[in-house]
């Protein structure tokens, strides 16, 4: 048989319901939900926290998810494209990422690469 009666499980199971769901308010500061925005990139609702907007741009409306622009970033640097780093909405704003935001966005290797590559093109003569 069964640890309980039909009566005391769903007891039991309701009891286990209002600990859990109590613990989650706890956590979560209460009822209020998180303020998410729309990432014009992946198209999922991502924490407001997470927009990135490239400090040139200043234009909420123009910041997608952190997780969008670090691929953004990166694919733009492993391809050597340091001077294409722009405002996803590129034509629209053209705003430029500053070397500080890129540093945020990507890991230490593709930074390092982010750097000689800028090298690469103010000095022709470089090609390591």
């Amino acid at each position: 048989g069964s640890l309980f009666s039909g009566g005391q499980a769903a007891e039991g199971a309701l009891g286990l319901l209002r600990r859990t769901t109590s613990s989650l308010l706890q956590v979560s500061g209460g009822l209020v939900p998180a303020r998410t925005f729309l990432c014009p990139i992946c198209c999922e609702n991502a924490r407001e926290e997470d927009r990135v907007v490239l400090q040139d741009c200043g234009q909420v409306d123009h910041g997608c998810c952190k997780d969008c622009m670090g691929h953004y970033v990166r694919g733009l640097v492993l391809d050597g494209r340091v001077k294409a780093i722009i405002c996803p909405q590129g034509r629209e704003c053209g705003a430029a990422a500053a070397p500080e935001e890129v540093q945020q966005l990507v890991d230490e290797e593709t930074f390092d690469k982010f750097h000689r590559f800028q090298r690469m093109q103010q000095d022709r003569t470089l090609r390591q």
